[in-house]
């Protein structure tokens, strides 16, 4: 052990205790050669427990010692009733091992450094009590709900189509009828019956309403545990946040769960709400937030400080996540860390897919580990990746690695997909550019909707190889709603209506995964709060009855729902180009699509794992129409538009009354009003007529 700890115990001696050091000496440090040969362990680290014991790993080479003490439950000021010394094996890990199962027992670490004593938190701890005082061993085993271990996700669906939510917004309302023991919880997912109060319609909400929609993922923001909450709800409507302050990665969030004090009720109650998604048949994204923590006081900097985040060579912690402290995933064991917390998601709860939170500050390398990893395991494509390719800031990374930011998207494994704020831009405007209120206002020419039909290939700042690594999307979390976006450029409430009904045909037609937030299928508002990430439920909860007020623009989106997953000129993932001609202005196009099926179509590995007769009617629906023919105007005046020859049928219009639904010939001129957007299907000549 002095062998492997000399390069260490010399630099100690050199500049002063351990701690003394600045982030700056750490820095030096941890970045040197030796350490990094000699302090990278590979192994598995946290607690494991079961029928055959329980043994504790925690990663601390810096440190000189270190106590396991045990707790009988998770409150502060309580003392240990036993404390077991660990020993320090290679690279600085150290062991406890016993052949008791601890399950149940809560945990910290008393670690010594030059005489110093430090408490440390498990940065791989798997449960915790309230409000994350302390760890608890649990073994998961005890936590599995009845029929676990046969948990499936359902197979895949021609299209991706993200519906994102946050666990308290999704049933926290009254007006979705959810019980009251679980308005706010995980538990809801899995509450069936539930209906829009104060109603005559009876018409569903929740779970129901979800496998209802046509959508195939529910993204559910952060549900890790973070700190930005009171987990004993003592004011749950204004105890209120996004969730985007990790504290603990690997465990679930108290204030989501029946029970916050027991570090088992929010496992099993999460494992429940995916089984219940699962049943739906629904897939489930977890967001996951590996750049930052909430702050510096935490497991990770208590058992190795400063090693987790980037420092400046001013030595300050670099700030490009806007947080002040971005995690250092360029180096050995946050890289570990954040894959192992991946794999930790993905086996032990069965997520279906992860979102990275500003992935632009995340390595390339790691990313494309990340997915390699998961598809080693569950097979190709088999769980999604995607991320945002961007960050709040410049960061410091400890060496030269490339990041995961738009410009750098060439480098990263073709399954990994990105937010695509061009699209974004281009149907709503810039959030950031009070003057930009997309197509529909006028502020962007429908050119730009003709390059997004080619999935962006003209665009220089779009790396990409294919529309599997484009996300297509108006609105998400971040920044407005789609209609309190649309409410920024006019105040007239007819005109709101026109433009968001024109919206989700622009982006639900362009290349790429199909994201929305939740509610914008019903005009979803926060009153205009452009970042609600700490305003209370009264901003941020889902008003179901406006589900049921909506109900035309509900229809609508189900309506590109289907058709999205029927046109392989919609879905496809293939790097061909989709437009054969188009006529376009600056407020009108008209472009033929080619809508034939080929195999690089789906994405890859999805054939393992997939739905034969959807695409079994796809390829038919596509033989029937080879090729499809969208038709735009956003002018303030109806347009009137020549088709090609042919014998065409209108498949879509976000009109009424603007059309006639039967067979339209070649040459024939169809009246477009103003925000109108019609989708035709040509004929195949072999096709009968009808």
């Amino acid at each position: 052990m002095i062998g492997i700890y000399s390069s260490c115990t010399n630099y100690y001696e050199n500049t002063g205790g351990p701690m003394d050091k600045t982030p700056l000496e750490w820095k030096k440090l941890y970045d040197s050669a030796d350490f990094r040969k000699n302090c990278t362990f590979e192994g598995e680290l946290g607690p494991v427990c079961g029928k055959t014991g329980t043994r504790l790993s925690l990663w601390s080479p810096v440190s000189d010692t270190c106590t396991l003490r045990l707790y009988r439950d998770g409150e502060r000021d309580t003392a240990p009733f036993a404390s077991f010394p660990m020993t320090k094996n290679g690279q600085g890990v150290f062991v406890f091992e016993t052949r008791e199962n601890l399950d149940g027992t809560f945990y910290d670490f008393l670690l010594t450094r030059d005489g110093e004593e430090i408490v440390s938190g498990d940065p791989y701890a798997v449960a915790c009590g309230a409000n994350s005082v302390r760890c608890e061993i649990v073994d998961l085993e005890t936590t599995n709900p009845s029929g676990w271990k046969s948990d499936r996700a359902p197979a895949h669906q021609t299209e991706t189509i993200i519906w994102e939510t946050h666990v308290r917004d999704f049933s926290f309302d009254r007006s979705g009828g959810f019980s009251e023991n679980v308005r706010g919880k995980f538990a809801a997912f899995a509450e069936h019956g539930t209906k829009v109060q104060n109603s005559s319609s009876s018409a569903s909400t929740g779970i129901d309403y979800l496998s209802q929609l046509g959508i195939t993922h529910v993204q559910l923001m952060p549900v890790f545990d973070y700190a930005t909450v009171d987990e004993t709800g003592k004011d749950p409507a204004l105890e209120y946040n996004w969730g985007y302050d990790p504290v603990y990665y690997n465990v679930p969030e108290g204030s989501y769960s029946s029970n916050p004090a027991d570090g088992k009720a929010r496992i099993r109650e999460l494992k429940e709400a995916i089984a219940s998604l699962h049943e739906a048949g629904l897939r489930v994204i977890m967001d996951v937030v590996y750049n930052h923590t909430f702050d510096l006081n935490n497991a990770m900097q208590q058992s190795m400080p400063d090693y987790y985040f980037r420092v400046t060579k001013e030595g300050q912690y670099a700030n490009g996540s806007g947080c002040g402290n971005d995690a250092a995933s360029e180096r050995e064991m946050v890289g570990k860390f954040i894959l192992d917390s991946v794999l930790y998601w993905a086996r032990e709860y069965h997520f279906d897919g992860f979102r990275f939170d500003l992935m632009g500050l995340l390595p390339v390398g790691l990313m494309n580990r990340i997915q390699r990893s998961l598809d080693k395991v569950y097979g190709k494509g088999e769980k999604l990746v995607l991320g945002e390719p961007w960050a709040a800031g410049p960061s410091a990374p400890s060496r030269r690695v490339k990041l995961a930011a738009k410009a750098n998207f060439g480098g990263m494994d073709r399954k990994i997909a990105m937010f695509c704020d061009n699209t974004r831009n281009m149907v709503a405007g810039s959030p950031f550019d009070d003057n930009d209120h997309g197509i529909a206002a006028h502020t962007v020419s429908c050119h730009r909707y003709r390059e997004a039909l080619d999935g962006w290939k003209d665009a220089p700042d779009l790396p990409v190889s294919s529309p599997a690594q484009l996300v297509s999307y108006a609105s998400c979390h971040d920044n407005y709603t789609l209609i309190d976006n649309i409410a920024r450029g006019t105040k007239d409430p007819a005109e709101q209506l026109r433009r968001a009904r024109l919206a989700p045909c622009i982006y639900m037609t362009c290349p790429g995964i199909a994201f929305l937030l939740s509610g914008e299928e019903f005009l979803r508002s926060k009153g205009g709060d452009g970042n609600s990430y700490r305003s209370p439920s009264s901003v941020n909860a889902i008003r179901w009855d406006q589900m049921e007020q909506n109900a035309s623009m509900v229809t609508l989106y189900k309506e590109l729902f289907t058709l999205r997953k029927k046109c392989p000129a919609f879905f496809g993932k293939g790097s061909r180009r989709r437009v054969l001609s188009a006529d376009v202005t600056d407020r009108t196009l008209l472009a033929r699509l080619d809508n034939a099926y080929r195999s690089s179509d789906m994405p890859e590995g999805y054939l393992g794992n997939f739905d034969a007769e959807q695409l079994r009617e796809a390829k038919a629906f596509a033989g029937k129409y080879p090729e499809l023919l969208i038709l735009l105007n956003t002018d303030e005046k109806t347009h009137s538009f020549t088709l090609p020859e042919g014998a065409h049928h209108l498949l879509f219009t976000n009109l009424s009354g603007s059309t006639d639904p039967e067979k339209v010939s070649g040459d024939s001129a169809v009246p477009v009003d103003p925000c109108g957007f019609l989708v035709y299907g040509r004929m195949n000549h072999d096709s009968k007529s009808e």
